[in-house]
């Protein structure tokens, strides 16, 4: 039961998020993986290129996250790169949260499956053992 209760709320929480609130959903995606990207040494090179193949900046802003350009391009007149990176890849993404989100619904399906399949097995065990009682002691009540 209380599996079934945490599936509920992280199935809950993912209908909001991806449902009702597209738009950060995706944000909070990209904004994940530029500051992975942006941790490790080697992805560092991934952001330099994205910012020059995009001509931006940072990531909500010039200075967030930024892997400064080396080009002969005015610094001041680049935009952050968080608009471009939502065009670009917010379909993408968000067609991955739908999906993950289908997952997730199946999971609990089969988790409602599988508890009410528990209870209908418990509930004839139990009917079976109070026929065996009930029979037990009409099996006693003859013998004296």
């Amino acid at each position: 039961m209380l599996l079934l209760l945490l599936v509920g709320i992280q199935f809950s929480i993912s209908t909001y998020k991806l449902m009702l609130d597209g738009n950060t959903y995706i944000r909070e995606q990209l904004d994940d993986s530029w500051q992975r990207a942006y941790e490790n040494q080697n992805d560092a090179v991934l952001l330099e290129q994205l910012q020059t193949r995009l001509q931006c900046q940072g990531f909500a802003n010039r200075f967030d996250r930024n892997m400064f350009l080396t080009s002969d391009n005015d610094m001041d007149e680049l935009e952050p790169c968080l608009n471009k990176l939502m065009t670009l890849f917010g379909s993408g993404i968000y067609a991955w949260g739908v999906t993950l989100w289908v997952l997730k619904l199946v999971q609990m399906i089969g988790l409602l499956g599988c508890y009410s399949a528990y209870l209908h097995i418990n509930q004839q065990t139990d009917d079976i053992e109070e026929g065996e009682r009930v029979h037990e002691k009409n099996l006693c009540v003859t013998v004296t």
